[in-house]
């Protein structure tokens, strides 16, 4: 089944089924009775676009690379809302793993390039174990989205960012306004993850505003072993010797911890030595995963705005990509997205 023959069968023209098909309906106006009737069609006939056929043509090939870190494991359910969204585009992932030194990721981006993805999307570039190298590869390239801005080394970048700094603000804040006077930090480390250096000024800023205590004193910084597995909860004794430092030492009345695993984990801590949450101890975790609610108390947390970063990122790529935006449209530009704050009971 080609897409002219599709046309024919629907009875409409080469053009509209080929505008629908490369995602650019809503751009020329065509109805959604008209976007449905195609689609449903391309799925009922099994249409399959060829994409060497359609490079051949000089259409796109509507395949878009992904390049991601085997080592740092980025959150699955942002993947998972980008393929959702390329799919109303029209766009299919080829999913790259960068296992190893920087000749495997050249060979990856190799093979993006054999196989004419239209685009690359980065997920792998701002880890300071490959960060020179890979920049210089993904410098070769002519269409880039940068998850996270990348650093100096590529100016003006198609680039999509979770605003890291206003996660750290709004998490302290809440602590602060709910009459927390000294608030722990539990961060991952920043030499791995340099983004999450925003988070911890952030949080520094709003307790310099307050006037309140923000030395290294209380925050806990997760060695990189630990950091490299954010995805993992600490176990028992880690979690014992977290309470015991920030909380029987430090005499802390709020924590804001790396990620709702974390807090999970303090709570139960926190709960063994006759702490209780929050009426004794605050906590907020971070990244809004199932676990918030599965616990008691369910966990205040910072929502990453999954949804919002998947479908700007894909956004960001379709404008790059669409041959009809006008010179203003086709710049580098960037994207931010706030954080939300989802308040439950553990503060």
């Amino acid at each position: 089944m080609t897409a002219a023959k599709l046309a024919k069968t629907l009875n409409l023209s080469r053009t509209t089924v080929s505008l629908v098909l490369n995602g650019r309906a809503e751009r020329y106006g065509l109805a959604r009775e008209t976007v449905d009737r195609v689609l449903s069609g391309a799925r009922k006939l099994n249409y399959q676009p060829d994409p060497i056929a359609r490079q051949l043509a000089g259409m796109r090939s509507n395949v878009v690379g992904l390049l991601i870190s085997g080592a740092y494991v980025v959150d699955p359910r942002l993947l998972e809302k980008m393929e959702v969204y390329a799919a109303k585009k029209q766009l299919r992932f080829i999913i790259c793993h960068a296992i190893g030194d920087v000749g495997r990721v050249r060979e990856y981006l190799q093979d993006f390039r054999a196989r004419r993805v239209d685009a690359v999307i980065s997920i792998h570039h701002n880890r300071p174990i490959s960060r020179g190298s890979v920049f210089e590869e993904l410098k070769k390239l002519d269409k880039v989205v940068y998850f996270e801005k990348p650093s100096g080394q590529i100016r003006n970048s198609w680039h999509v960012d979770l605003d890291y700094f206003e996660m750290g603000r709004i998490a302290a804040q809440h602590l602060i306004d709910r009459g927390c006077r000294r608030i722990g930090l539990i961060g991952l480390d920043e030499k791995m993850y340099p983004i999450l250096r925003r988070r911890r000024e952030g949080y520094s800023q709003a307790l310099r505003e307050a006037a309140l205590p923000h030395g290294r004193d209380l925050i806990w910084q997760i060695d990189q072993q630990r950091s490299l597995r954010w995805n993992e909860p600490p176990d028992e004794a880690e979690a014992v010797a977290i309470i015991e430092e920030l909380v029987v030492r430090q005499k802390v009345d709020g924590i804001f911890a790396a990620n709702d695993l974390y807090a999970a984990r303090l709570m139960t801590a926190l709960r063994r030595i006759g702490r209780r949450v929050p009426d004794d101890v605050a906590v907020i975790g971070a990244d809004n995963m199932d676990i918030s609610t599965l616990v008691e108390p369910r966990i205040t947390t910072v929502d990453l705005a999954i949804n919002e970063l998947a479908e700007a990122t894909i956004q960001l790529l379709f404008e790059m990509l669409d041959p009809t935006a006008t010179g203003a449209q086709k710049s580098a530009r960037g994207i931010v997205v706030k954080p939300k704050l989802v308040i439950r009971e553990s503060a």
